[in-house]
């Protein structure tokens, strides 16, 4: 119990929001898309759990590619038309969401490590 504590306390509050945020997002989107589908119940139901469980770790998962992406680019500013910006943050997101049981273990693992 003390080390959720950690992890949890290791991670700023409006960042977790922030995340959960974007990811109830997407989650509604992707029940929504599944209450349309005409998909047997129990395919519905196990994407709706998998897409669950992504909804859970997914700030671990964007914690990663924050980190990755502070330590390539660093201090760097860069401009960028936002025609490009934002299909490209939206895109990052969605695949970021979608693999986040998969890569959130290591952002688990990043904030264990830094808390310790």
């Amino acid at each position: 119990m003390q080390s959720f504590k950690r992890i949890l306390g290791g991670v700023n509050a409006r960042y977790m929001v922030r995340a959960y945020l974007i990811g109830a997002l997407f989650m509604a989107l992707i029940i929504y898309t599944v209450m349309q589908g005409n998909k047997a119940a129990a395919g519905s139901a196990g994407a709706i759990a998998y897409f669950s469980l992504c909804l859970l770790v997914f700030p671990f998962a964007k914690l990663v590619w924050d980190e990755l992406k502070a330590l390539i680019l660093g201090d760097t500013f860069l401009i960028l038309p936002m025609i490009l910006l934002y299909p490209a943050k939206l895109l990052i997101n969605v695949v970021l969401f979608s693999f986040a049981v998969f890569i959130a273990p290591f952002g688990v693992a990043y904030i264990w490590y830094q808390t310790k």
